[in-house]
């Protein structure tokens, strides 16, 4: 038999060996788990996702140059946060695009040491402070961090990075082969932690001979965080036919994770979890899984998907605006229109994401203004489910038909927008173009006597035609 060879390995970032690995309680230090980097000079760490950080440490040698510690500042990058919350628009931010700006902190120096911890953010550190009221954190949610000497840049040997995640030591039991997988070399590296190390699992340990595969017990230390930190402990599991990754979380939380198509299982060892135990705790249901399920079902078609999928409502969105709409506009061109299900036209001054240039010309009061059709003796604006039937042309193209019926009359509705005096290229417009937006409307008898129809034009707020 195969023994399962377990590689300890660590995040090449950490560079630590055993004596001087973190002990549970103290303090991640993030800094590791980024990229060494260099801007202007200007020494820091990169990390692939933002992290929340509240204080920083950085160590001079012994008997060198310990700079005043208010010739040093701290400067994160940023554009967007704290952000103006807006759904799936919220805009993050990213590596490319933003600024530095200086922490404000309160300074302390011991040794050779200077330490930063942040102060509560203000809007005359950071203008986005006032996106959020009420909200003064003292950390700073960023993907870079650099050091700003105001001197020449000194000799530092150190730079340690703290926010509010700490240590932790889990043992995670691992087994491979099961249920008739091959069994594997596996090899384990973790993301924001560290493998310390691994022993084989005997019979003696867990109910190894129940399953009869090759079973290994992990030594990993492992962040404990806030609920939304980028800072959760991630291990990768190699040497199967496929690499797949694990957060420790879910295997604490779950009591183990089982990847049933490779036969590989990682249970909680806190608890002494292994495959048996997880198999008797009923948590495990053959054929139950998603993939299982998917594959008892019947072939699936376009007619059986628009069978149970539920009908989107025409009239009951909760968006900002109320009814079920299309947008038209032309390509590369700001100014855009809503046209309602039912045929009636509005123009957002936020949704369409108006500039000011724009606004100066948008002279109605309020965010939206409505041009409104309506028909029938008694004005009928169809404001309600299936008061009118929508197609566009030949299914794709950006002219909308729409129809509905009053008092024995029909109505056809065609609308479409394009541009009046600019070349109809999307590659050559500025962007702020002016647009039109046509409307054509065609009435039909549908009776076999004569009938008078009537069609109201409502602009709301009314504004004075000029």
């Amino acid at each position: 038999m195969r023994m399962l060879a377990l590689a300890c390995a660590i995040l090449t970032l950490v560079g630590v060996c055993h004596a001087e690995a973190p002990r549970p309680g103290e303090p991640v230090d993030l800094a590791p788990f980024g990229h060494a980097k260099t801007w202007d000079g200007n020494p820091g760490v990169e990390w692939d996702e933002p992290r929340a950080v509240n204080w920083v440490e950085v160590d001079f040698p012994p008997g060198g140059h310990v700079p005043p510690p208010d010739s040093l500042r701290v400067e994160y990058w940023v554009l967007s946060w704290p952000p103006r919350a807006s759904g799936g628009w919220t805009k993050t931010d990213t590596s490319w695009q933003g600024e530095w700006r200086a922490v404000e902190a309160e300074v302390e120096a011991n040794g050779h040491t200077i330490t930063q911890r942040f102060k509560p953010l203000t809007g005359a550190e950071n203008p986005n402070a006032h996106n959020v009221p009420d909200f003064q954190p003292t950390f700073r949610k960023t993907l870079k961090v650099r050091l700003h000497f105001r001197e020449s840049p000194s000799s530092y040997s150190g730079l340690r990075i703290f926010g509010t995640s700490r240590w932790n030591q889990r043992e995670i039991n691992l087994q491979s082969g099961l249920e008739g997988k091959p069994r594997a070399e596996l090899s384990v590296t973790a993301y924001n932690g560290v493998v310390l190390g691994s022993v084989p699992l005997k019979a003696a340990d867990l109910n190894v001979r129940a399953t009869g595969s090759p079973s290994m017990r992990l030594k990993v230390l492992y962040t404990e965080h806030q609920t939304d930190s980028n800072d959760r402990t991630i291990l990768t599991v190699r040497g199967a036919s496929e690499a797949f990754g694990v957060s420790v979380d879910e295997i604490i939380e779950h009591k183990g994770v089982y990847v049933r198509p490779l036969g590989i299982f990682l249970g909680d060892g806190a608890v002494d979890d292994d495959f048996a135990t997880y198999l008797q705790s009923g948590i495990h249901r053959p054929g139950k899984d998603i993939i299982s399920r998917t594959l008892q079902q019947p072939e699936q078609t376009l007619d059986r998907a628009l069978a149970e999928a539920p009908r989107l409502s025409f009239t009951a969105r909760s968006s900002r605006h109320p009814l079920r709409y299309i947008p038209l506009g032309f390509p590369a061109a700001r100014e855009k229109y809503g046209l309602d299900f039912n045929g009636n036209v509005f123009i957002s001054k936020t949704s369409s994401k108006a500039m000011k240039e724009d606004l100066a010309h948008m002279l109605w009061d309020g965010d939206l203004i409505y041009f409104l059709l309506g028909t029938g003796t008694t004005q009928d604006f169809r404001e309600r489910e299936l008061a009118a039937k929508q197609a566009l042309l030949d299914d794709y193209l950006p002219l909308v038909t729409t129809q509905w019926e009053t008092e024995g009359v029909g109505y056809k509705e065609e609308a479409y927008a394009t541009m009046p005096d600019a070349p109809l290229d999307d590659a050559h417009l500025r962007g702020d173009e002016p647009s039109i937006l046509f409307l054509r409307l065609n009435i039909r008898n549908l009776q076999d006597q004569p009938a008078e129809a009537q069609v109201w034009f409502q602009v709301s707020p009314p504004e004075q035609i000029v």
